[in-house]
């Protein structure tokens, strides 16, 4: 089978990359013009570890990527659409996908052959049985099911390991309603042996990414307000806290080396500045705002996105508590992307951090590997000094939040006590050792180190 993948994003360009390395024929587009002519030289707009290689060793063979929509679709047996989805004041925004659909359709009058169309964009349940049906059926006179395959296909990639996601996946849900389009998307992955694929509903489909998300997204929550308590209270230390949950044996049957079987869903069961990126605080808001509108109030969904948006709050009055007000202190923020191996700033807590600082009119420093850029555009009518080098940071500053856990922030200490054993430090991720630094703190816990 050929494959058309429309939209060269993060999700669609994965996808096609992916595809293309497993050995089906891939036909990308992308309708801007430069980041086209960068994607022909094998040049992703984006970071994601082992995409770049993958992309130059598959493109121009099983990979062509053009601007020609026209001929991708005539020539493709399956499409997937993989344009964006944002949310405006919490709703999702479906017109970039029905647009997209619309061109497809357009096209597809001058096919005879049964064509499938895969949306693999994140659509809130309810949108491709109801909206795109709609359009494809009383707009464009297609029957579903006779004409076209009108499927879902959510994607679970997780940026900074999105290939390897993508190319090991724990199970593929496919959403269709009809058999011939189940059985043909079946096919499609059984380049991936072994993988267990998942056949429901479209609702279905679409409802299970949007729980994913939530699900995951409601964990890193809880063990913020598990924290926030945490602060509050006498000699605790939110580390052991959680410890002794994980040592519940619902977490694992390994009885002998229980801490070596944790599932992964543990890593999100961790204090911190909140979760930000692409994905969770908008699908938490969509399907919040997809409840609100069949009258039924999301009060947990709700309550996840609140917590989250306290924490740079938070974490500012955390470090008055420390060393009081921060007006005219000089204060880094280490971590600048939402997350590490990632230079996506999108709903990034130390942003929000590094506005909340500024507001407060302390002098900024900010320092990431990958997200400087990023953050110097977002943030350019916000005064903040952006330093490459982070001995710098340690050197200049009163103040440091560390808030990505990135490899390199990992030995802080090397840097802090020959440059400025002094520097206060809130260890906003729990990943630094507190017995090597004079003036430290986590979240969870407002001591001192040293007191």
């Amino acid at each position: 089978m050929s494959l058309s993948i429309i939209g060269m994003g993060y999700v669609g360009l994965t996808t096609a990359t992916c595809f293309a390395a497993k050995g089906q024929n891939v036909l990308g587009v992308e309708v801007n013009r430069d980041k086209l002519k960068n994607l022909k030289l094998g040049i992703p707009s984006f970071h994601e570890d082992g995409l770049n290689k993958l992309l130059l060793t598959n493109i121009g063979k099983s990979l062509h990527i053009s601007y020609d929509l026209n001929s991708a679709i005539l020539e493709s047996d399956i499409s997937f659409i993989c344009v964006g989805t944002p949310t405006i004041d919490g709703e999702i925004d479906l017109s970039f996908v029905k647009n997209c659909l619309r061109d497809i359709l357009s096209i597809l009058k001058n096919k005879d052959s049964f064509h499938i169309i895969v949306i693999k964009s994140t659509v809130v349940p309810n949108s491709t049985d109801i909206v795109f049906k709609k359009i494809i059926e009383e707009e464009f006179q297609f029957k579903v099911g006779k004409d076209i395959g009108l499927c879902v296909n959510p994607e679970f990639l997780r940026e900074g390991s999105a290939v390897d996601d993508f190319m090991n996946p724990d199970r593929v849900v496919i959403g269709t309603s009809d058999e011939l389009s189940e059985k043909k998307l079946i096919s499609l992955y059984e380049c991936f042996p072994g993988v267990p694929i998942i056949s429901v509903s479209n609702s279905s489909a679409e409802l299970i990414k949007y729980t994913s998300n939530s699900f995951f997204a409601t964990l890193i929550s809880f063990a913020n307000e598990i924290s926030n308590i945490s602060e509050k209270l006498y000699d605790t230390n939110i580390i052991d806290v959680f410890e002794g949950l994980f040592a519940d044996r619902r977490f694992s049957n390994n009885q002998k080396d229980r801490a070596k079987a944790l599932p992964g869903l543990v890593t999100y069961l961790k204090p911190g500045p909140g979760f930000g990126g692409s994905c969770f605080p908008k699908d938490v808001k969509a399907l919040a705002a997809c409840s609100t509108s069949l009258s039924f109030e999301p009060s947990l969904l709700n309550a996840v996105l609140k917590v989250n948006e306290f924490q740079p709050y938070n974490l500012l009055e955390h470090a008055k508590r420390l060393v009081g007000s921060l007006s005219k202190r000089k204060v880094g923020v280490l971590g600048l992307s939402f997350k590490s191996n990632s230079d996506d700033i999108r709903e990034s807590k130390s942003i929000e951090l590094v506005k909340l600082l500024v507001h407060e009119k302390a002098i900024v420093y900010a320092h990431d590997p990958m997200a400087m850029k990023n953050t110097r555009d977002f943030l350019k009518n916000y005064s903040v000094n952006y330093e490459e080098d982070l001995q710098k940071v340690v050197s200049k500053c009163d103040f440091v939040f560390v808030c990505v856990d990135w490899p390199e922030y990992k030995n802080l200490d090397v840097v802090v006590n020959s440059l400025n054993p002094n520097i206060f430090i809130l260890d906003a991720k729990l990943f630094l050792d507190k017995r090597k630094y004079k003036h430290i703190a986590a979240v969870g816990d407002c001591r001192l180190a040293h007191d």
